[in-house]
Order: structure tokens, then sequence, then C-alpha cells
């Protein structure tokens, strides 16, 4: 009987071994699923952690596209114009079409200074190249001359600014005629125009002096032209009503010198006849002649 007990003990035990290690086998399986479970709670884990960051980036690239945004906006209403790099080098290649010519630096400022500084839209700042190149000025000084004066003007349009050329050219264009030129006035002669006009003279009252300067020293002085407008408003003179008092006030002050020169010219006495004259009779010239002739 112990000879058959010890192999079932045997067996036993390796039956409890076998157990056992089906047991152990059934863990590390458990441990194996745990550990993928794990694993795949791991990885969902990074899963998600990836849509949270993926999120967050999207949400900071929505809030830096909001801040960029809002920056344009406040940029754009602060300058009265969009600074669009792409549109400004569209605008440099199409004012180059209009100059016939590469643009040196300074017209690339020039063209940056009116755009991003003067706040000219695209089609203001075309018009003003295509004016300035139809006058044959393409120098920059011009140009930012023309640029400057509308905008102190407040020309914001294309339309302001043709209503505002029109005027302009038809006063220098009858002042210059008046002083016998057909063409624009040069930087001196506008100077003087544009200081008249500054004191309030009219076109006609302008015209007038140009008249006046062309009968008295026979050619356009535009200083001689400047003396008599002084001389106007000095005495107040702005109106043709105005002119027309003056003159008659210096055509009667003409008359009354005229009528008291010869009253004095009478009393004009000189070295030959400031000494009493004698006066001769026939009888005395042949006294005279005989004497002459006996000597």
């Amino acid at each position: 009987m112990q000879l058959k007990t010890e192999p079932v003990k045997a067996d036993a035990f390796n039956a409890g071994a076998i157990n056992a290690g089906t047991a152990n086998a059934g863990a590390v399986n458990a441990g194996t699923a745990n550990a993928g479970a794990f694993t795949a709670s791991a990885v969902n884990a990074n899963a998600i952690n990836a849509d949270i960051s993926n999120a967050d980036t999207n949400k900071t690239d929505k809030l830096a596209n909001t801040i960029n945004t809002n920056t344009v906006k406040a940029s754009n209403k602060s300058n009265g114009n969009n600074s669009n790099p792409e549109e400004f080098k569209w605008l440099v290649n199409i004012v180059e079409q209009y100059m016939e010519h590469p643009l040196s630096p300074s017209d690339v400022e020039l063209v940056d200074y009116i755009y991003n500084t003067l706040h000219f839209s695209t089609d203001l700042i075309l018009y003003l190249y295509e004016y300035c190149v139809g006058k044959n000025k393409t120098n920059v000084k011009y140009i930012q001359t023309v640029a400057i004066n509308w905008a102190n003007d407040g020309i914001e349009t294309v339309e302001r600014a043709k209503q505002n050329n029109a005027g302009y050219d038809t006063e220098y264009i009858e002042i210059m005629r008046a002083f016998g030129f057909n063409k624009t006035p040069a930087p001196i002669q506008k100077q003087y125009i544009d200081s008249w006009l500054s004191l309030g003279f009219s076109i006609d009252m302008i015209k007038e002096a140009a008249n006046r300067t062309l009968l008295k020293i026979y050619e356009p002085n535009f200083n001689y032209a400047n003396g008599i407008i002084e001389k106007w408003f000095a005495h107040n003179v702005k109106t043709p009503e105005d002119l027309k008092k003056i003159d008659e006030l210096h055509s009667a002050s003409v008359t009354k010198a005229a009528t008291v020169a010869p009253a004095r010219s009478k009393k004009t006495v000189n070295s030959f006849n400031s000494y009493e004259q004698r006066s001769y009779s026939k009888q005395d010239y042949s006294v005279l002649e005989k004497q002459l002739l006996n000597q």
C-alpha cells in the first residue's frame, strides 16, 4: 500500500504542481492581460493627451489669429490705409510703368511715404502720378509737393483731385496768359502768383496788374507787377471798384499838378536871364553899327 500511496502522493504533488502551474499560468496570463489593459489605457491616455494638446494648439492658433486680425483692424483704423506688402509691390510696379523707367530708391521711398504716411488710396496715388507725368514733371520734389498740397487741402478721392486741378490750372493759365506766356508758371512765378492769391486778390485784379506792367515797361516782369499789387494791398485796394476810385484820385492829382506847373515856370530864372535886360531901338542899333565900322 505504501508503494501505491507514494506514487499517488507524487501524482497529487504533481497535480498540485500542475494546478499551481496552471494557476501561475493563469496569473501570468492575467498579468499579461492586465499589462495589455494597462498598455491600452496608456495608449488611450496618450491619445487623449494628444487630443487635448491639439485642442489647446487650435485654441492658441485661433487666439493668435484673432489678435493679428484685431491688430490689423486697429492699424487700419489708425492709419486710414492698409499696409499691405503685396498691394504696395503691385503699386510700385504700376508707378514704374507710368514713369517709364525703373524706380530709384528715392522714387520708391516717395511712393511709400504717400501710401503709408499720407494714407492716399491706390487710385489716388495712380492719378497723382498720371497727373504729374502728363505735365512732364517726374522729379521726386515736384510729385511730393503736389501730394502734400492735396493732403493739406483734404483731397481723398480722384474726383476731388480732378476738380482741384481744373481750378488750379485755370487760374494759373489765365494769369500766365495775361503776362503773355502760354505755359505753366516757373517755380518763382508760381511763388508770386500764390502770394498774390494769398493776399486776397482775384484773378481779374492780378490780370490787371499784369496789363499795367506791360503798358508801363513793355515786358512781363513779375517783380514789377508785385510792386503794383503790394501798393494796392497797402491802400486796401482789393476790387475793381476800389481800383477805379484810386485811379480817379490819381488822375485828379495829375491834372492839378499840370495846371500849377506853367505858373511856376514863368518865375523860374537861371544864370542867363538873372539880370535885367535892356531894350534897344533902331536908332541905337544904327549908332552901334557906325561905331563898329569906324573902328
